[in-house]
């Protein structure tokens, strides 16, 4: 087993660690390693596991230490191109999150410029979407 592997599974094995456990919130400290093995498992490519990390994290109150890294890394994941899960609106969400919950964060300027292209290629796809629309009604035929 590949060690990315052994780490995911451990990383979800964690969590059903003995039945009837009462769950908690991990200390503040861990946080940061939450989204350090997020951001390794998505280096890996293992996708599902990192969106799973990081949105623990970002359900958390915005005071929480490395929110805004959470959110930030999590903007990211949802555009990479070989993420099956990609989801570049879900993506723009956790920029505009981000930028409201951290304004100052020193991830706002690169969030601020992750949000314009999202922005931009969101508004695209939807022009391209209405002119294939137009086409094909300009194709059909029209009766006599």
């Amino acid at each position: 087993m590949r060690p990315a592997r052994a780490l995911a599974a451990v990383l979800l094995l964690a969590g059903c660690a003995a039945p009837g456990a009462v769950s908690r919130e991990p200390p503040l400290d861990d946080v940061s390693t939450e989204v350090r093995d997020a951001e390794t498992l998505a280096r890996a490519g293992l996708y599902p596991g990192a969106l799973q990390l990081l949105e623990g994290v970002a359900r958390r109150p915005p005071t929480t230490p490395d929110h805004d890294r959470a959110l930030f890394a999590l903007g990211r994941l949802l555009v990479l191109p070989d993420n099956p899960g990609r989801d570049y609106r879900r993506a723009l969400g956790q920029f505009d999150r981000l930028l409201l919950e951290h304004p100052r964060s020193a991830y706002a300027a690169d969030a601020r410029a992750w949000r314009a292209l999202l922005v931009a290629y969101l508004a695209k796809t939807q022009e391209l979407d209405r002119l294939k629309r137009l086409d094909v009604e300009l194709e059909r035929p029209r009766p006599p």
